[in-house]
């Protein structure tokens, strides 16, 4: 019998629209694990990086459900802990789920992953073992004969027998196998380029099951065509200080950063010399340490459970849509891939505290508290990603390039100064240029030809300098350097510093004087310049 269309749906509602239970088919613990638990938890081994450490838990978490696996690139300076963030993290996740590789190309990645198949993903034995087990049988079934009596002719059988199994096994329509389900896939180092295109479909999630072909030498020496099946959706993590990841990488993946900052290498440092002066004594500690120890334990746990997917009810699902559109009035198509991230935020909050939330035996579903932790995590994150462009490139921005950049340009050696007073580390030519582009291609800054020098090139604020300046008073220009470069010392500046960093920017000091010290905002006490406080509140 049909049944019509309307009928069906409203009898078998989806379970996107069905409530949680009233009651749940578990008990709740009634413990909450929240993310400061977990904060301090991780900060026995990875001191500070506060959002960054919990944001990469979260989503490696996410490996124990059926789809939401993620993927992150992690990207800052050398030596800032990028890979030991990552290696301590998995110190909580079962060890045969990962798949930790260093500098791989394809052929290297598909053959050292993979096994042999059927058509119908059964296991296919090598060529030679197959043909070794067929001539067991035909061994069995013609038995050598006695000598006079035949031999040369059974000989002769037995090698077109041979010969045929050989055939019959080429004949076989064969795979490989890179089976990836629920696998932790580490790349310390930037993978070939041609790897990552052929990773492009695994890493959006396109299909479960995906066919590669790639070009392998034959015995004979020449090339043949293998046929590679990727199954299933890993948690993928890479691990590299290059900023030049092509855009569709960078909108594939979540984009994290090492922290950098004098507090952090401080604790690091001390952390260094506990650890190097009695290693025994310090794993003995991590080992016996409680927390740890449960944290390990809940990941276990919540493995265990084999949770098919979270769900977010429909109430909770419009208050996290309704406030990401109300933060972004210019939707852009690659928000179609950050959004997701968020919703990994809150699910992954909620898998944390999978204990205390009602679920049934397969799904689990997300609270508001859930929402509201996860969003407060995106948010440290999130307007970094918006902008292509990893979290320590988009906080200098931000928090200095920003600051001083005006429409008269600064040139790349000024960039460098304003880089290494901000993160007090040099950076290197390659680095510096990596960074402007990154900054270029988010559409924060460009390069133009330095009006006074064709010879170099300035950097611009998008819409003001070079080409499309906008023409300002050079007077207020200068005071508005001024104050941010006071503001950034604490409102003093020594009289001489101040000069030498005035100068760094082009300003001569009689022009320092005629106009910086002529402006009522600013006084001359002995050898400080301060900024007054009635510019202050004017800015406010």
């Amino acid at each position: 019998m049909n049944v019509p269309r309307a009928d069906r749906d409203r009898e078998e509602p989806t379970d996107k629209n069905v409530l949680p239970p009233s009651m749940g088919e578990y008990t709740l613990s009634g413990e909450e694990y929240s993310l400061d638990q977990l904060g301090a938890t991780l900060e026995t081994t990875i001191k500070h990086d506060s959002v960054t450490k919990k944001i990469l838990f979260l989503n490696i978490l996410l490996n124990y459900t059926e789809q939401d696996q993620q993927n992150i690139a992690f990207n800052s300076p050398s030596s800032t802990g990028k890979s030991f963030i990552a290696l301590e993290i998995l110190e909580y996740f079962p060890p045969e789920e990962q798949m930790i590789l260093s500098y791989t190309s394809p052929t290297a990645f598909f053959h050292s992953q993979s096994s042999l198949v059927d058509e119908n993903l059964s296991p296919l034995q090598p060529r030679k073992d197959y043909v070794t087990d067929l001539m067991e049988i035909w061994d069995n079934d013609n038995p050598k004969p006695l000598k006079g009596e035949g031999v040369s002719e059974w000989r002769e059988k037995r090698k077109d027998e041979i010969r045929r199994a050989r055939g019959e096994w080429e004949a076989l329509k064969k795979y490989y196998l890179v089976d990836l389900e629920k696998q932790i896939l580490v790349f310390l180092d930037q993978p070939h380029d041609d790897l990552l295109r052929k990773l492009r479909p695994l890493l959006s999630h396109d299909k479960k099951q995906l066919q590669v072909k790639i070009t392998d030498k034959s015995a004979e020496g020449g090339h043949k065509t293998k046929d590679i099946i990727i199954l299933g959706y890993p948690t993928v993590i890479f691990l590299s200080v290059n900023t030049s990841l092509d855009a569709q990488e960078r909108t594939r993946n979540l984009l994290l950063s090492a922290e950098v900052s004098q507090p952090k290498i401080k604790a690091s440092i001390v952390q260094t010399a506990e650890k190097l002066s009695d290693r025994k004594t310090f794993n003995d500690n991590l080992d016996k340490n409680r927390a740890r120890f449960d944290l390990k334990n809940r990941v276990q746990r919540i493995k265990e459970c084999d949770i098919e997917e979270i769900l977010i009810t429909v109430e909770d699902r419009n208050y996290i849509t309704n406030m990401f559109l109300s933060e972004h009035n210019h939707l852009e198509p690659r928000h179609m891939r950050d959004f997701p991230r968020l919703i990994a935020c809150i699910k992954g909050h909620a898998l944390l505290n999978l204990f205390n939330r009602q679920r049934t035996r397969k799904k689990v579903w997300a609270t508001r508290h859930d929402c509201e932790e996860g969003y407060k995590l995106y948010r440290e994150v999130g307007e970094a990603n918006e902008h292509d462009i990893p979290p320590h490139i988009y906080k200098f921005w931000i928090e200095a390039l920003n600051v001083v950049l005006t429409s008269q340009g600064m040139s790349r050696k000024e960039v460098s100064s304003s880089y290494k007073e901000f993160y007090k580390t040099r950076i290197g030519s390659k680095a510096l240029k990596r960074l402007i582009e990154t900054l270029g291609e988010a559409g924060l800054v460009y390069e133009d030809k330095d009006p006074n020098d064709k010879r170099y090139l300035l950097i611009y604020p998008l819409g003001g300098g070079g080409k499309n300046n906008i023409q300002v008073d050079p007077g207020e220009r200068m005071i508005e350097r001024a104050a941010s470069l006071l503001t950034e010392n604490g409102g003093s500046l020594g009289y001489r510093d101040f000069f030498n960093k005035m100068n760094m920017f082009g300003y001569q000091n009689k022009d320092i004087n005629n106009v910086v010290f002529s402006d009522p905002y600013f006084i001359q006490d002995g050898f400080m310049v301060k900024i007054a406080l009635e510019r202050e509140e004017g800015s406010r």
